[in-house]
């Protein structure tokens, strides 16, 4: 059921009968098969990606919480600085947490976007920053399947790349933007090429949010 989901919506459910993060964790793996090879998104890190609110001083260069901290997070797509994303991204939850927070999830093909928005998105040039292997690209690209999007590691290149990177952004979307919200032992599992997702707003601090996250070729 989750898959056809997926394929018509971008995203999709899963309620798993155990919340436990080592339950989980073997929950999570057992549906590999399905969404494709499972990837490290760091050389040499555990396959799974633990989330947890950050502070920005102990957050890496150029990340979302490096720059927000335990705030919100802007819209984006997952690996958006490798030169193909990864096409699914899995998280579960361990702990909600008390702030109530949200995931953001924002369907790129159901915006009504104008040709104008449409030919800066496409042409306006953006440098993705990636260390040695920083490059430069676009937001969409009509040869290629996926969106390319994340303020934490894209810099406009030029006052059209500027206006380009404010047209995604959630505010502009208000009746487009879905919200989800966790609860311990629901997995979610997004198109990363299609939906950009965010993290919203918390009602009080939330330092035991906990979410596992998988990412897949």
């Amino acid at each position: 059921m989750y898959l056809s989901d997926l394929i018509e919506q971008g995203w999709a459910t899963i309620q798993f009968e155990e919340s436990s993060e080592l339950g989980l964790r073997r929950r999570m793996l057992s549906f590999a098969m399905h969404l494709g090879e499972p990837v490290r998104v760091r050389t040499g890190k555990d396959i799974f990606t633990v989330l947890v609110p950050t502070s920005a001083e102990f957050a890496r260069p150029h990340s979302l919480s490096r720059r927000f901290a335990r705030g919100e997070f802007e819209l984006h797509n997952d690996t958006a600085h490798w030169i193909r994303p990864c096409r699914y991204i899995f998280v579960a939850c361990v702990d909600a947490g008390e702030g109530s927070r949200a995931t953001l999830l924002l369907d790129t093909r159901e915006l009504p976007l104008e040709s104008e928005q449409i030919e800066l998105l496409e042409t306006a040039p953006m440098r993705i920053q990636n260390g040695r292997n920083s490059y430069y690209s676009t937001i969409f690209n009509r040869e290629r399947p996926f969106v390319r999007f994340d303020v934490g590691c894209m810099v406009g290149a030029s006052t059209k790349s500027l206006s380009a990177l404010c047209i995604l952004k959630k505010e502009n979307w208000p009746s487009k933007v879905r919200e989800f919200h966790w609860q311990p032992g629901i997995g979610l599992v997004i198109d990363n090429w299609r939906i950009l997702h965010g993290r919203g707003a918390a009602k009080q601090d939330d330092p035991k949010r906990r979410l596992l996250r998988i990412s897949f070729l």
